[in-house]
C-alpha cells in the first residue's frame, strides 16, 4: 500500500498532468507511445496490482471482519482511528477498482463528450490519493506497534508527503509560466499575419503610375524592382521558433522534477515499507 500510493500514483497524476502538452510539436515517445502515456499507464497498472494484494493480505490478517463504521456502532466507535483508517482505505480502494474500467471504456480522444472522461478520471484520481494519505497518515500516527520505529515512519511520510505537494505546486508554477509564454506568443503570431495580410495589399494603395497594367512591357525589369513591397513589410514573417512558445527550457526541467519526484519518492516510501516489515 505505502508503496503504491505514496510513490506510483502520485508519480502517474504527474506524469499525467505536467508531461502532456497539447501544444508540443515534438512530444518524447516510448515504442510509438508517448511517454507520459507509457509512466502513466505502468504506474497506475503496477499501483492497481499492489494495491489488490495488500487489501488481499490485510482481509486475510483481519479473517474478513470489518473494523470501520457500521450504522450499529456507537459515534465514538464510528470515528475511532482504527474506523477511520479502514473506511479511507477501503473508500481509496473502491477508487482504484473504478479508475481502470472508466479508462478501458472511455471514448476517444477526438470525442466532443472526452472532456467529462478526463474531470472525471482526474478527479477520483486526487480524491483516491488524498483519502490513501490520510489513512497511511493516521496509521503513522496510532499504530506505533506495527512500525520497528513510528518516530522514523512519522518523519518519511511527513517527507514524502511534503515532496509531493512541492513537486506539485512547482510544476504548476512552470505549467503557468509556460502557458503564459505560449499565449504571448500566439498574439505576437497573430500580429504578424495581420501585418502579412495588410503587405499583401500593398499594390492597392500604390500610384496608378506603378499599376503593372499601366506600364509598358519593355520596362517590365525595372517595373519588378519598383513593385517590391518595402523592406519593413518583407521582414514581417513570423519567427521559426523549434518548440511553440519557445518554453523548451521550461519542458526540461518539469521533466527534471519529475524525474526526481520519482527517485525521491521511492526511496522515502521504501525506508517506510521497511519499517513495516521489520516491526
Amino acid at each position: 500500500m505505502v508503496f503504491a500510493w505514496l510513490f506510483l500514483v502520485p508519480g502517474a497524476i504527474l506524469s499525467a498532468r505536467f508531461l502532456h502538452h497539447r501544444n508540443q510539436r515534438e512530444p518524447l515517445e516510448l515504442f510509438g507511445i508517448q511517454l507520459w502515456f507509457q509512466i502513466h499507464r505502468l504506474a497506475n497498472s503496477l499501483a492497481f496490482l499492489f494495491v489488490i494484494i495488500s487489501f488481499l493480505c490485510i482481509y486475510s490478517a483481519l479473517d474478513g471482519f470489518w473494523i470501520g463504521p457500521r450504522f450499529s456502532n456507537r459515534s465514538e466507535q464510528n470515528f475511532s482511528t482504527q474506523s477511520l483508517h479502514a473506511f479511507f482505505g477501503i473508500l481509496s480502494i473502491f477508487i482504484c477498482l473504478f479508475q481502470p474500467i472508466c479508462a478501458i471504456f472511455r471514448c476517444s480522444p477526438e470525442s466532443p463528450k472526452r472532456f467529462i472522461f478526463n474531470w472525471i478520471h482526474s478527479i477520483l484520481g486526487y480524491i483516491a490519493w488524498i483519502c490513501s494519505a490520510i489513512a497511511i497518515s493516521l496509521a503513522c500516527l496510532k499504530f506505533e506497534q506495527f512500525f520497528i520505529d513510528s518516530f522514523l515512519a512519522r518523519d518519511v511520510l511527513i517527507a514524502s508527503l511534503v515532496l509531493t505537494f512541492i513537486s506539485f505546486f512547482s510544476l504548476q508554477w512552470f505549467s503557468l509560466k509556460r502557458r503564459e509564454r505560449f499565449e504571448l506568443f500566439e498574439e505576437e503570431n497573430e500580429r504578424q499575419r495581420q501585418r502579412r495580410n495588410t503587405s499583401s495589399l500593398w499594390q492597392i494603395n500604390l500610384p496608378k503610375e506603378y499599376n503593372i497594367r499601366n506600364i509598358n512591357q519593355s520596362t517590365n525589369n525595372n517595373t519588378n524592382q519598383h513593385l517590391r513591397p518595402p523592406p519593413q513589410l518583407m521582414a514581417m514573417a513570423p519567427s521559426e521558433c523549434s518548440d511553440v512558445g519557445g518554453h523548451r527550457e521550461s519542458l526540461m526541467i518539469q521533466q527534471a522534477i519529475i524525474g526526481l519526484f520519482f527517485v525521491a519518492s521511492a526511496v522515502l516510501s521504501l525506508c517506510l515499507a521497511i519499517t513495516l516489515m521489520l516491526a
